[in-house]
């Protein structure tokens, strides 16, 4: 029998503040519209698991999206509902939903995760939203 691998130094990932999945996932494709009213229009295509035993699945998981506008902390949370949309079979979605707290008018540093519905929401894909 060998020895299990290990890891001298563990990057986790963190994106302000936001823990990462505990798997690695791939998306396809994934359009934001945010509206600084807090409307938000995301629609994401093939976000599926990327390793594991269940690499191609989509876990039965739901997501909901963060908007986070601050480059350091501390950051502000500007979420649609934490119950999420559950992803099709092929990993597409759709959320139409408003942000709360809605985003600020100057939104400096964006950067949108999409996450996990509860017990713990993680991110596991992430864009940045183009300004008008």
């Amino acid at each position: 029998m060998g020895q299990a691998a290990t890891a001298d130094v563990v990057n986790r990932n963190i994106v302000r503040g936001v823990e990462p999945a505990g798997q690695i996932w791939v998306i396809s494709a994934l359009t934001a519209d945010v509206k600084v009213d807090g409307r938000i229009h995301v629609d994401g295509r093939g976000l599926l698991l990327g390793g594991g035993n269940q690499i191609g699945f989509n876990a039965n998981a739901s997501v909901f999206a963060t908007l986070i506008c601050e480059a350091a902390a501390p950051f502000t949370e500007h979420s649609t509902n934490g119950a999420g949309v559950a992803l099709a079979p092929n990993g597409d979605f759709r959320i139409d939903d408003v942000l709360v707290p809605a985003p600020p008018a100057s939104c400096d540093s964006p950067v949108l995760l999409i996450r996990n519905s509860e017990p713990n929401p993680v991110w596991f894909a992430a864009g940045i939203p183009k300004q008008d």
